[in-house]
């Protein structure tokens, strides 16, 4: 038996009550402790072992996930009903969706395969790289993509958020969000048209605030674009995802599902954000017909970065359940919260790309810059970040390597988390004209990529 999107739909109106509050403050945290009880992984957590290398920990930590979706499902907010998934559905679902995700326009040199990865594996991760949601002025849109997009390392590309379109203000369920729309999709194709990389892959993606404004981006779709679409803390989702869901389904678009549990939220620790993130891409894929997620556990003390010690263990251990448990892809995501221009968001960047590399991540998004200030981008971490996956796939390298080297970087940052660097925009990073860094943002990248040659990490120096 497998569940069809009419079948989701139904149970939104069909299935069990439950209040938005009940399921934030009792059922999430009830039965979060339940399983992790259950499966014996209360205080699995090891800061001091950052990148997991415990096979059978994996293991557990899937089977608590898997026991977690079984048992909530989702909850529909707009009728407050429960989408419940049978464990049959979920198995089907699991086996109809293992399967390659092509991007890019066929044919091209563009053109990638995200593939599933096991731990380890030496098949590179698509990188997604892009403003990825960042505000951004609508003057800099476009050179700041271009900027991404320039480096053959970069396989996707993704805009932000502009605060005007077309000289106008945005805001959320406005006819201005629908221009939002048009304005994100024109600028990735340009930025990908003027650096010669027109068959790129660029993302619908449902970060507008509302369906509308991604529904304005369809007459720039091509073969080989890809839509990314999110559910909410903890477990949640409602009319906005559905509706986008129900568009990419109809368009045939590539859907990436993605949801971020979140270290200190109703899940609690960061043992209960890692069997969350597990149970919710079960979900995704059954829910949004997908056979791509993507999401990471966040730190809530750190604005939504995911480079804490008690992060980058949950996504390790998480990742590396569906890596070694399903055959569908998983992608992580790489949520510094330095600015452009600091040593510091290389260091975080190297941190999530050696965790999300050998633990089995099929694409690594990012990195995604935690910061409310518009601009401050600059395509130069994005590529740090692609040529270290490229790097740690082709040289085979080991989680217990991996880790090694997170125990020498993160004491390099982690006493700043609550307060990072600002860093520079784009306009004091890089070069607008000639897209190349300044001096001193290279003097800093080339710096650093010393100091992971030091650490034993066999790169070769790229930059310009």
């Amino acid at each position: 038996m497998n569940i069809t999107f009419l079948d989701v739909l139904r149970r939104t109106a069909s299935g069990p009550y439950c209040s938005v509050r009940d399921w934030d403050m009792k059922v999430i945290p009830s039965k979060v402790a339940e399983v992790l009880k259950e499966h014996g992984l209360e205080k699995t957590c090891d800061v001091g072992n950052p990148i997991n290398t415990d096979d059978d920990l994996a293991d557990s930590f899937f089977r608590a996930g898997w026991d977690l979706a079984l048992e909530t499902g989702l909850l529909y907010t707009n009728t407050e009903r429960i989408i419940k998934v049978e464990e049959e559905e979920l198995r089907n679902a699991m086996r109809e969706y293992e399967e390659d995700v092509c991007i890019g326009a066929p044919g091209t040199q563009d053109a990638v395969v995200v593939k599933h990865r096991k731990l380890e594996d030496v098949y590179p991760l698509v990188n997604i790289c892009g403003a990825l949601g960042n505000t951004v002025t609508e003057d800099m849109h476009i050179p700041i993509l271009m900027s991404f997009a320039q480096h053959r390392e970069t396989d996707t590309l993704i805009g932000g958020l502009t605060t005007t379109s077309y000289g106008l203000t945005t805001k959320v369920g406005e006819p201005t969000d629908y221009y939002q729309g048009i304005v994100m999709a024109h600028d990735q194709r340009e930025a990908a048209r003027r650096v010669n990389r027109p068959g790129i892959a660029i993302s619908v993606v449902g970060l507008c605030g509302t369906p509308i404004g991604m529904a304005a981006m369809f007459p720039e779709v091509q073969r080989g674009d890809f839509s990314s679409q999110p559910a909410i803390s903890e477990l949640k989702v409602s009319s906005s995802e559905l509706i986008r869901v129900a568009m990419c389904l109809r368009l045939g678009l590539v859907d990436k599902a993605f949801h971020h549990p979140m270290i200190g939220g109703y899940a609690g620790g960061p043992e209960g954000a890692a069997v969350m993130r597990v149970a919710s891409s079960l979900l995704l894929v059954a829910v949004y017909q997908t056979p791509w997620t993507d999401s990471t556990c966040t730190d809530v003390r750190y604005v939504g970065a995911n480079t804490s010690r008690e992060a980058v263990w949950a996504n390790s251990v998480s990742c590396q359940a569906l890596a070694k448990n399903v055959g569908c892809v998983t992608g992580g995501l790489s949520r510094p919260v330095a600015g452009p221009g600091t040593r510091m968001l290389l260091y975080e960047s190297a941190v999530a790309a050696l965790n999300e590399t050998t633990s089995g991540a099929s694409s690594l998004f990012g990195p995604n810059i935690q910061t409310p200030f518009p601009n401050y981008l600059s395509g130069l971490e994005a590529k740090f970040s692609s040529h270290l996956t490229r790097t740690l796939c082709k040289t085979r390298f080991k989680r217990e390597d991996a880790n090694d080297i997170a125990k020498k970087l993160i004491p390099k940052y982690e006493d700043r988390l609550k307060n990072p660097p600002k860093g520079k925009p784009f306009q004091e990073c890089m070069n607008i004209k000639t897209l190349k860094p300044t001096k001193e943002w290279r003097d800093i990248y080339l710096e650093v990529e010393r100091e992971l040659i030091d650490l034993g990490i066999p790169l070769c120096t790229r930059v310009q």
